[in-house]
């Protein structure tokens, strides 16, 4: 399907009736500037071009948009702040919501940095790894296996992977032993 008649699709999907009302701010929680869904797609539709991670995220959200079981809507323009959701403390980033409960996230000049909710590829930042490093899992056995502490492990990986003073690196058990004689008695 080309970009340009996902954008379409998005485009006819656009439902203001019902559903969550439109936020228009409080004394809490000021409306910045407004939007709206034409706004917000000629936002996306720039950005899905793009060959980076705002323009896959932007591409993503155009998808969704186009297929969502009840059309969309903007519920509050440009904010920071909020009551936050999914037990999640509010967004504290100027942010566009939409009642499909996405936030297009803008940085300090105003210009789209992020794209999150259902079905989008998170960011780099927010990715998690998906299992432990090396050194991760080396000072975990370290603790586990020698009884120290999170700080003795994590010295004790240096001595292994590091030049000590002498210019050479210890053995696990050199470098335990090396941490355990510097214990305060």
């Amino acid at each position: 399907m080309s970009n340009s008649h996902q954008i379409a699709k998005a485009r006819d999907n656009i439902n203001r009736t019902g559903g969550q009302a439109e936020f228009h701010g409080n004394d809490n929680t000021p409306v910045d500037w407004g939007a709206n869904e034409n706004r917000v797609i000629d936002l996306l539709e720039k950005h899905s071009r793009k060959d980076n991670e705002v323009g896959q995220q932007a591409q993503a959200l155009v998808d969704h948009l186009g297929n969502a079981p009840r059309g969309w809507k903007v519920v509050s323009g440009v904010k920071k702040g909020g009551l936050g959701g999914n037990g999640k403390p509010p967004d504290m980033r100027q942010h566009i919501t939409l009642d499909t409960g996405h936030h297009l996230r803008f940085n300090n000049k105003g210009r789209l940095m992020e794209i999150t909710g259902h079905h989008i590829p998170e960011g780099k930042g927010r990715q998690r790894p998906s299992k432990p490093s090396e050194a991760e899992t080396q000072i975990s056995h370290l603790q586990e296996t020698h009884g120290l502490t999170p700080q003795e492990a994590l010295k004790s990986h240096k001595y292994m992977t590091h030049m000590d003073g002498t210019g050479k690196k210890l053995t696990e058990n050199q470098a335990v032993a090396k941490v355990k004689s510097n214990r305060r008695k």
